[in-house]
């Protein structure tokens, strides 16, 4: 009883003039199995890889920079903020709130993945308050292909009848006018939103201030998120109070000159070795059974 270990097909080799049918046959072939593939690659879309997304938890931290007005039945509105300029402008309309602020990194990966904040604002007994916006400034990084650093914008509104309270969930999300770079580092938005030092009282102005920071092509705001108003009246504040999550963003970028390639070749690849399969069967047909007259050698013959 005889056990194989190990075979090696017997390998034949064919021979022929330069200029015969059989070299241009030879030729033909080997062009029809490399371009083709090439062609079909191309052809079906997705072939040069413009772009590709990945998921990055942002590195985000509270800045503790606020701006809080609410808006009373009789008009006007009182407020503060942590800009002197907005507090001058307010005059005897400014209202120093109480500020409780948590951050959390509850699954302990050394990533913060949430803010808890809680302001409360006094309130004349004869003012009623019927709605209320907030602006909170964070600072935002991401590492994982190009370093982006950023100072992010979250709006925080809410309004109805004169109320005493009101409470917001949320997540942050960045939102994309163009795509990141897969290397480098990015600083275009590092400077506050809130022109902290014009003296003018117009760009101090909500609406301004959105309209400005909504122009940059990477921003942040608030996703997913759901309010509750609390009607009431009579008490001597005002609270907001907000729940603001850091979860996990699916980011677009531009790859790099490998990742180009490597994708290609990939996409390439997987077409070609099908044809090569087809053309080697071909060319080993055609020349064993002598179609194309070729000078036939034997392993171990001259």
């Amino acid at each position: 009883m005889r056990y194989t270990v190990w075979s090696n097909p017997v390998q034949f080799t064919y021979t022929t003039s330069i200029l015969s049918r059989a070299t241009v046959f030879h030729i033909l072939a080997t062009l029809l199995t490399i371009i083709p593939p090439l062609l079909m690659a191309y052809r079906s879309q997705g072939f040069w890889l413009r772009t590709a997304t990945y998921r990055e938890q942002p590195e985000i931290h509270f800045k503790h920079e606020v701006i809080m007005l609410a808006d009373l039945a009789k008009g006007g509105q009182v407020g503060w903020a942590t800009f002197n300029t907005v507090n001058d402008f307010l005059v005897e309309n400014v209202r120093i709130p109480v500020i409780k602020s948590r951050e959390e990194d509850n699954n302990r990966d050394g990533v913060l993945d949430g803010l808890t904040i809680s302001m409360q604002m006094p309130v004349r007994p004869e003012e009623e308050v019927v709605g209320v916006t907030a602006i909170l400034l964070f600072d935002i990084k991401l590492h994982t292909f190009s370093s982006v650093s950023m100072t992010g914008l979250v709006l925080l509104s809410g309004s109805g009848y004169s109320g005493s309270m009101v409470d917001m969930v949320g997540d942050i999300t960045m939102v994309q006018r163009e795509h990141l770079a897969h290397r480098g580092r990015d600083t275009r938005y590092l400077d506050s939103p809130v022109p902290k030092d014009s003296e003018l009282p117009e760009d101090f102005h909500i609406p301004t201030i959105l309209k400005e920071y909504s122009e940059r092509n990477i921003s942040v705001r608030l996703e997913n998120s759901y309010t509750t108003w609390s009607p009431g009246r009579g008490l001597p504040y005002f609270t907001l109070s907000a729940t603001i999550r850091y979860p996990v963003q699916t980011l677009s970028y531009t790859p790099g000159f490998w990742q180009v390639i490597k994708w290609g070749w990939v996409q390439y690849l997987s077409v070609l070795l099908v044809f090569m399969y087809v053309a080697t069967s071909i060319k080993t047909f055609v020349f064993s059974q002598q179609i194309l007259p070729t000078l036939v050698t034997q392993p171990g013959k001259q």
